[in-house]
């Protein structure tokens, strides 16, 4: 078993996906959360294109559910794309939707996990829809970066793909609704998509508030 403050190792290590194994959440109380989010809320659209892509902040800077999506255009390096972001650690306003009970319990319990949520959403992706390759710019305080997702809806052909070039093999995982809060890399090009059915997730950026929390290794490159 490792632990949270070993995320820089782990990065070194090759590691590409991590679980907390000792807490579940409620999927069928996730489900029923989205269903009154996506039936009240307008989904966001965010300006990077990808095809299907959008969602919902729980935390925003601004406090609108609105905010919290990438702003301005992906930028290009020797080939690569890159996702320009806004700043991070001022997305921590709680948005409307925080105000249902089921988001004030994830909160809870991300804390209880020793993490501080920042740019927490829900993301959803439709059917045929994708993510393109992009790579997350590295939090400089571990030089790699790393993001939770919690499963809410999936399907067998959602996938979560990682490569460490354009040429090298694609490592892909699909995510299981099986409760467990995951933290994915995203400093290493990654793209995602559902040929078949939605696929909803809620992601969120992360402090550690508690770096003693265990966490295990699911997937490594």
């Amino acid at each position: 078993m490792r632990h949270l403050w070993e995320l820089k190792t782990l990065g070194d290590e090759g590691v590409l996906l991590l679980r907390f194994p000792e807490t579940q959440f409620d999927v069928q109380e996730l489900i029923r959360f989205y269903d009154k989010i996506r039936d009240t809320y307008p989904k966001t659209i965010p300006e990077v294109e990808n095809a299907g892509y959008g969602g919902w902040a729980l935390l925003s800077d601004s406090g609108d559910y609105r905010d919290g999506w990438q702003q301005g255009k992906a930028y290009e390096i020797g080939g690569r794309r890159f996702e320009k972001l806004t700043a991070h650690d001022t997305q921590t306003t709680l948005t409307e939707l925080s105000q249902y009970p089921e988001a004030q319990n994830l909160f809870r319990t991300f804390h209880s996990l020793g993490l501080k949520p920042i740019r927490t959403r829900i993301a959803e992706i439709q059917s045929e829809g994708k993510l393109n390759w992009h790579i997350d710019p590295p939090d400089p305080a571990f030089n790699v970066r790393w993001r939770a997702h919690l499963v809410v809806i999936t399907n067998d052909t959602a996938k979560f793909k990682w490569r460490l070039t354009p040429e090298a093999e694609v490592r892909e995982f699909s995510l299981p609704a099986d409760g467990y809060l995951y933290l994915a890399r995203i400093d290493l090009e990654h793209c995602v998509e559902s040929k078949e059915g939605v696929r909803v997730h809620i992601i969120s950026d992360f402090n550690i508030i508690d770096g003693e929390t265990p966490v295990e290794v699911v997937l490594a490159s």
